[in-house]
Formats: C-alpha cells, sequence, structure tokens
C-alpha cells in the first residue's frame, strides 16, 4: 500500500522498522540497510537500544547514508511536487530511471535494460510516484546529523560496504561511520559505484557471508 497520508519522514519509515520487528517478536535479527536503509538501520538500532530492547544482532550497512551530505538531484526535485510529477509524466520513467543508475555506478555500460524496466515498475503508476516523491519530500539532512553523536553508542557488529566510487554517498562517509561504530569493520569493493548488489555482487556476498559466520555467536 501507498496511503497519501504524508508519513514518508524518517522517522515514520523508522518507526514502521521497529514496529515489524516488536511485531513479530523477532529476535537476534540481522538487519541489512543500503544507502537510505542503511541509516534507517542505524536509527532502528538506536530506537530498540532506547526501548530496552536488545533484539537486533548485527547491522550490515551498504552505502549507508550516515551523516549530512549534499542532497542528490532527483531528491531536491521531489521537494516541487507539481514539478516533479510533469517531469515524470513527459520523460517517463525509464528515461529518469535509466539516467539515475548510470550515474549512480562506476560503469554506465553495464546498466542493463532489465534493471531499468524493474526500477521504473513503482513509477509507473500515479501511486509509486507520489510514494517516491513523498520520501524525497520527507528527507531532513538535519536529522541524521543530530542523531550521529550517539552513533559511538551502537555496538552491534556491524559490516560497512562501500564502493571505491561511491559519488552518491562517497566513502569518506563509510570511513567516518566505521570510526564512530565500536564494533565495525570496512570493505571497500573497488571498481563500484552506489550500488554494490548490482555492480558486484560476487564479492558484496563474500564480504556478507563471512561476516556472518564470523559473527555467529553473538
Amino acid at each position: 500500500p501507498k496511503p497519501d497520508d504524508g508519513r514518508y519522514e524518517v522517522d515514520h519509515l523508522v518507526d514502521l522498522v521497529v514496529g515489524f520487528v516488536r511485531e513479530r517478536d523477532l529476535t537476534r535479527v540481522t538487519l541489512v540497510g543500503h544507502s537510505l536503509g542503511g541509516g534507517l538501520s542505524l536509527l532502528a538500532a538506536q530506537r530498540l537500544a532506547e526501548l530496552g530492547e536488545p533484539r537486533l544482532r548485527r547491522l550490515v550497512l551498504v552505502s549507508s547514508v550516515a551523516y549530512r551530505q549534499r542532497t542528490p538531484p532527483l531528491v531536491r526535485l521531489s521537494e516541487h511536487r507539481g514539478w516533479a510529477e510533469w517531469a515524470a509524466r513527459i520523460l517517463g520513467p525509464e528515461l529518469i530511471v535509466r539516467t539515475l543508475l548510470r550515474s549512480m555506478v562506476y560503469d554506465p555500460s553495464s546498466v542493463t535494460e532489465d534493471q531499468v524496466q524493474e526500477y521504473a515498475a513503482p513509477l509507473r503508476t500515479p501511486e509509486g510516484r507520489r510514494a517516491a516523491m513523498d520520501v524525497g519530500r520527507h528527507l531532513d539532512p538535519a536529522l541524521l546529523e543530530t542523531l550521529s553523536p550517539r552513533f559511538p553508542e551502537i555496538e552491534l557488529p556491524a559490516l560497512l560496504i562501500w564502493g571505491r566510487h561511491d559519488h552518491v554517498v562517497p566513502l569518506h562517509v563509510g570511513t567516518r561511520l566505521a570510526s564512530a561504530l565500536p564494533n565495525a569493520e570496512l570493505v571497500v569493493l573497488e571498481r563500484c559505484g552506489h550500488l554494490p548488489p548490482e555492480e558486484r555482487p560476487d564479492a558484496g556476498l563474500a564480504a556478507v557471508r563471512s561476516f556472518l559466520d564470523r559473527t555467529d555467536a553473538y
């Protein structure tokens, strides 16, 4: 469902994750988040700690947002809902997604038409476009900055995976985050941009499997 209730701010998205974990009474959870999902994972870990519920076992953060940074152009456009909706209708989701994916990866020629079609699918409906724009409109760069001083309190084992050539969430963010988290390790993938699961799936998966094996006793 993509309710038109305006509740797409970061706090509400974190509430959804935390609420799901609590409702299902999940424990020893490995929370994996990419990009914005990584930021949500960090905040979910903080929220569950505040509730006194040690339900998380470890974190895997892939090209994760963590600190205040330059807002991507597509997110800035989503702040102007009318213009964004007009651009989506005129340009079409495929062109927007193709351009976006090529700007994110290390090798633009590696983007396939299958990838474009899959990523564009949610944007083919008015509800999907509106929900995507609502997420962008409600992203508050200052929020993570206010919470980041507490990252050292997250003592869970954490694996950070970053592309060497990530221009969306640059590698220096990963380096800073790895220093802030007490029990973190950083894996840097060469010839890789912002989409490690797409660009370096084998290397990324090997790093995750090794991390899970080594931290299984926690």
